[in-house]
Protein backbone atom coordinates (compact mmCIF):
# COMPACT_ATOMS: atom_id res chain seq x y z
CA UNK A 1 0.00 0.00 0.00
CA UNK A 2 3.05 2.22 1.05
CA UNK A 3 4.43 1.39 -3.02
CA UNK A 4 1.00 2.05 -3.90
CA UNK A 5 0.92 5.95 -2.27
CA UNK A 6 4.20 6.71 -3.36
CA UNK A 7 3.67 5.77 -7.17
CA UNK A 8 0.62 8.16 -7.07
CA UNK A 9 2.37 10.86 -5.81
CA UNK A 10 4.95 10.62 -8.10
CA UNK A 11 2.36 10.54 -10.74
CA UNK A 12 0.43 13.82 -9.39
CA UNK A 13 3.65 15.63 -9.14
CA UNK A 14 5.00 14.68 -12.96
CA UNK A 15 1.65 15.81 -14.39
CA UNK A 16 1.71 19.04 -12.29
CA UNK A 17 5.30 19.67 -13.69
CA UNK A 18 3.86 18.57 -17.06
CA UNK A 19 1.11 20.52 -17.40
CA UNK A 20 3.49 23.62 -17.07
CA UNK A 21 4.70 23.21 -20.49
CA UNK A 22 2.75 24.45 -23.36
CA UNK A 23 3.49 21.42 -25.71
CA UNK A 24 2.14 19.22 -23.36
CA UNK A 25 -0.88 20.97 -22.56
CA UNK A 26 -1.52 21.64 -26.55
CA UNK A 27 -0.96 17.42 -27.00
CA UNK A 28 -3.41 16.96 -24.06
CA UNK A 29 -6.31 18.87 -25.27
CA UNK A 30 -5.97 17.49 -28.97
CA UNK A 31 -6.31 14.13 -27.27
CA UNK A 32 -9.18 14.66 -25.52
CA UNK A 33 -10.80 16.62 -28.63
CA UNK A 34 -10.44 13.40 -30.55
CA UNK A 35 -11.44 11.11 -28.11
CA UNK A 36 -14.87 13.70 -27.68
CA UNK A 37 -15.10 13.50 -31.43
CA UNK A 38 -14.59 9.92 -31.98
CA UNK A 39 -16.99 9.05 -29.20
CA UNK A 40 -19.83 11.27 -30.91
CA UNK A 41 -19.35 9.48 -34.11
CA UNK A 42 -18.98 5.97 -33.04
CA UNK A 43 -22.34 6.55 -30.81
CA UNK A 44 -24.01 8.34 -33.84
CA UNK A 45 -23.56 5.69 -36.27
CA UNK A 46 -23.60 2.77 -33.65
CA UNK A 47 -27.17 4.70 -32.92
CA UNK A 48 -26.26 3.82 -29.16
CA UNK A 49 -27.45 0.33 -29.62
CA UNK A 50 -24.86 -1.50 -27.83
CA UNK A 51 -25.47 0.42 -24.82
CA UNK A 52 -29.13 -0.17 -24.97
CA UNK A 53 -29.26 -3.96 -25.06
CA UNK A 54 -29.14 -5.69 -21.64
CA UNK A 55 -26.35 -8.77 -21.64
CA UNK A 56 -28.78 -11.08 -20.89
CA UNK A 57 -31.80 -9.94 -24.04
CA UNK A 58 -29.01 -10.03 -26.23
CA UNK A 59 -29.28 -12.41 -29.27
CA UNK A 60 -27.12 -11.96 -32.78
Amino acid sequence: MVSFILTLKRLVSGLFRAFKQRNFVALFVLIIIMLFSGTMFYTKQEACRSLMRSTSAWRP
